[in-house]
């Protein structure tokens, strides 16, 4: 397309087969990803659109090339050994300045869709001008942490998932090590309105803690091997969850983005 005193350049329409083999590819580098994943990968490069992509995705399912697996963040999508041999056999159709940008751009994004997928972070703007932060911590599909957070009125966390999945390790460590700290002194065992602990597969207890505001604001789920950890976390957690509280936030806002 020529438009006056300029030259436009017009993405080359794929075909189909095509479309797909580089979705296959993608696919194949990258690992197992979200729709959204794998669209900001290809559509990044120019190669696909996000409707393109979905429909791909639809038609690679009906075929048996790829499948789904179920993940707390999002439907995941991995080929099948359809898929990788179909991937293997006719990968010398996508063109190899193609190929070759899909593999040197993986490097980019692989490790971050892996901290992605074991680090979720969202946000949700309240009614009344706050917003409110969940923070999970995955490994598989264990959910190790949830934390739920009110933010302050007047602050804001932009780029909130490459600040949590830069911090979630040491959110993890900073809250471990204070709930942990004192272990051994006479606890008891009753939990107070503020906590709850429920049994889980393989001993695993899930302790649920939440904060002794008037209107809570604050709230962490964790799930730990022991019982008798479980409840003395629930006795620190008492006196603990305003420095806890404020801590995480720090954390989170001396994030910079590189």
């Amino acid at each position: 397309m020529r438009r006056k005193g300029c030259c436009v350049m017009e993405r080359r329409q794929l075909p189909p087969s095509e479309s797909r083999l580089i979705v296959l590819k993608a696919l194949e580098l990258l690992g197992p990803v979200t729709a959204t994943e794998l669209t900001e990968f290809l559509a990044g490069m120019d190669q696909l659109n996000y409707f393109e992509i979905m429909l791909c995705l639809i038609q690679m399912q009906e075929s048996g090339e790829i499948e789904t697996l179920t993940h707390p963040i999002e439907t995941l999508y991995r080929l099948t050994e359809k898929g990788s041999y179909a991937t293997s056999a006719f990968a010398r159709q996508i063109p190899p300045s193609v190929l070759h940008l899909m593999t040197a751009s993986v490097r980019d994004f692989q490790p971050r869709f892996l901290k992605e997928q074991q680090a979720p972070a969202s946000l949700v703007h309240g009614s009344n001008g706050q917003s409110c932060i969940r923070l999970r911590l995955l490994e598989n599909h264990l959910t190790l942490l949830d934390l739920k957070m009110m933010l302050p009125h007047g602050i804001q966390l932009p780029f909130l998932q490459q600040r949590w999945s830069a911090c979630a390790s040491a959110i993890y460590q900073m809250l471990t090590r204070t709930l942990s700290d004192n272990r051994g002194c006479a606890d008891g065992e009753d939990l107070s309105e503020h906590a709850g602990l429920v049994p889980l597969q393989k001993g695993e207890w899930l302790l649920f803690l939440q904060d002794s505001d008037p209107s809570p604001s604050f709230s962490v789920s964790v799930t730990l091997a022991d019982e008798a950890l479980a409840l003395h976390w629930a006795r620190r957690w008492e006196t603990a969850w305003p420095e806890l509280k404020q801590e995480i936030l720090s954390l989170l806002l001396s994030w910079t983005r590189d």
